[in-house]
This record gives structure tokens, sequence and C-alpha cells, in this order.
């Protein structure tokens, strides 16, 4: 079958109208969260999917779908873009999305989150924060502004998003390294009142959904989520590759064997997403990670995702390391008879571990 167009998205977010390929619950549980006057840390490794459900929480139709209540102003901050925002720059985003405030002073940080309480008083307000991990270096987070901010979310009608790909605790852990100044008690009282919803891998039958919607006959389905794994910007690329490589044209004939020109155009991409996950890892973590790459190796080489096995270390040594790297998206837990078990996230990843550059 040849595809009219190539409708494979890769290497930028969603926007609202574009077809989600998976999320829905994610963005229900957050919306049930706000709805119940709760703050909410969304916590999600790199390219699984943080930006693309901010795009969608903004957008008030894409909100309409979902039944939550009275809705709010939504406010959109991306640090991302401005890694070193100050009190004045804050003031004009807020002002630019249509936010009335009243402020004395522009640039003192305290006075703008008072300002942002009062302007919820008459308005419901969520302030969304894409990568908030850059939140605690920037000049609007000092130690007055955390109070401020604390202070400003007593008011019911304020509540407050955080995207980031570490925990808050994590991300309030790194700061105090870096100024060397103990503010665990201030951050504590109000971060860990905080809801977390942890974006979860993309479910098989959610990417198989969204191929049929595309006309991708259903040979494709699992060679090709066998390969990218449970991300969907990884899904995206692949798809992308392979549309390319065969000029649009998905055969509806299996079995399917991706060919190596769009695998390797599939890496030329992914290659730099392993390994900015992998490099970090310490010498044990690679090692088991590595391990979990080899039970997918069959008897004549072929390199599968399918594999599955408990680690054969020392349980109480090796496990949080599997469950560090379960969080990192790099292996898949599940559990079997009331046994947890782990494989690697995807033959690619695999691939890149036992041939590629990642040591």
């Amino acid at each position: 079958m040849k595809l009219d167009k190539n409708e494979f998205i890769a290497g930028r977010p969603l926007s609202p109208g574009e077809d989600l390929m998976t999320g829905e619950w994610t963005l229900q549980e957050i919306l049930s969260a706000v709805a119940q006057g709760n703050n909410v840390s969304v916590v999600g490794v790199r390219r699984m999917g943080k930006t693309t459900l901010n795009n969608f929480l903004r957008d008030e139709k894409e909100r309409g779908k979902f039944d939550f209540g009275e809705d709010r102003s939504w406010i959109c901050v991306d640090l991302q873009k401005d890694i070193n925002m100050g009190p004045q720059r804050f003031v004009n985003i807020l002002k630019e999305q249509g936010l009335d405030l009243t402020i004395n002073d522009p640039k003192d940080e305290s006075e703008v989150f008072m300002a942002l309480s009062r302007a919820a008083d008459s308005q419901p307000i969520v302030l969304a924060i894409d990568e908030f991990d850059a939140a605690m270096t920037t000049e609007l987070f000092t130690a007055k502004g955390l109070n401020a901010l604390r202070a400003a979310y007593n008011n019911k009608d304020l509540t407050l998003i955080c995207f980031s790909f570490r925990t808050i605790s994590r991300i309030c852990d790194l700061r105090l390294r870096q100024t060397g100044q103990d503010e665990s008690e201030l951050l504590s009282s109000f971060f860990n009142t905080f809801k977390v919803v942890n974006i979860p891998p993309v479910p098989e039958e959610d990417f198989s959904a969204w191929l049929s919607r595309k006309n991708v006959p259903e040979c494709w389905h699992e060679p090709i989520f066998r390969e990218a794994g449970p991300c969907p910007f990884l899904l995206q690329l692949l798809c992308d590759a392979i549309y390319w490589t065969y000029d649009g044209v998905f055969t509806d004939r299996g079995p399917i064997q991706i060919s190596p020109e769009a695998l390797d155009k599939f890496m030329a991409t992914a290659a730099s997403h392993y390994d900015r996950a992998i490099q970090p890892l310490n010498k044990r973590a690679k090692e088991i990670l590595i391990h979990y790459a080899r039970l997918g190796v069959d008897h004549d080489g072929t390199i599968r995702c399918d594999g599955t096995a408990s680690y054969g270390g020392n349980p109480l040594e090796d496990e949080p390391i599997c469950e560090s790297l379960a969080n990192k998206r790099l292996l898949l837990k599940s559990w079997d008879g009331g046994k947890k078990e782990y494989k690697i996230f995807s033959n690619q990843l695999a691939k890149r571990l036992l041939m590629g550059r990642t040591a």
C-alpha cells in the first residue's frame, strides 16, 4: 500500500489537532489532579512526549475533550527557550499570554509571584512550566522567589504544573550541590505536596491503533515496535525512515524485514538519543544493560529484544539499578507470576550496546 503523504512527525513535539499516538490517559490524570486542587509534577525522560502533552493541555479545545470541571487560564513557560529567565522576562511572557498583572517592581521575583496570585483571584490560573529541570538555576527561583512561590500557591485558584525529566526531589538535590544553600525544609514543604504523574512507555496496542489510522498494514506494526521500542519519538522516527526508504510504499504481505537502509537512516538520529542516556551510567549499570542486550541474541546472531530474565547478580544490589534503568526507559519492566522481570528497551538499543559506541 502506498501512503498518499508522509504523516510521520520526527524531531518535533506534536501540536493540538495532530494525531496523538498515546497519552490520553496521562492528559486525563493531569487534568483530574488539577480539578482536585493539586499542583502536579509530570516526569518523563527525554523524547517521551512531555512538551507534546503541554501543547495539548494549553489548547482550550483539547482540554474540552475531558470533563474536569471549571476551565482556567493556562499560561505556559518553556525554560528550554529561556534557560536564564529572570523576573522581568517571566512577567513579559505572562502578559504576552493575556494575563493582566499589576506589579510595582517587575524585577522583584517575590512581587512577581504575589501579583500572579492576585490575578488568580479573578480568574483561576494554571501555570505550566516546561523543562522545569532548569528552573532552580534561574534568577526567578532564588530563595526569596521560592518563598514567594510557596506563599502564592496557598491560593487554591492558582495551580502549578512542572514538566521535567528528573523528579523534583532530584532537581532540589542538584540545586543544593550547585548553590550550597540548604533549602530542603523550604523546598520539601512545598514540592512534596505535588501529585506526581509519570509518563509511561507507549502501549503496543496504542501504537498499532495509531498506525492503523494511517493505513499502515498490520504486518508492519510489530516489527517497527520491536525495533524502535515504546518511545513516541523513536517510533515516529523509524516510521519516517521507512516511509522515505520505501517511497511511501508499505507492502501488505508479511513477514516484514525492515531494510538495512531504513534502519541506518533511523540510527543516524537515534544513536545520539541512546548515547545521551547511556554514557552517564556507572560501570555496573552498563554491565547490567549489556547483560539484557545479550539475552536477546538469537543462535544465528540476530539481535532481538525478546529475552527477559531476572538479573543473576545480588538482588539487593542490582534491583535498584534495574529499576533505575527502567525509569530511564532503557529497560522494560514486567511481571510474571508475581516475579519482576526486565528486558532491553528495543532491538536498536541492544545493537547500539553490543556493536555501537556507548562505552
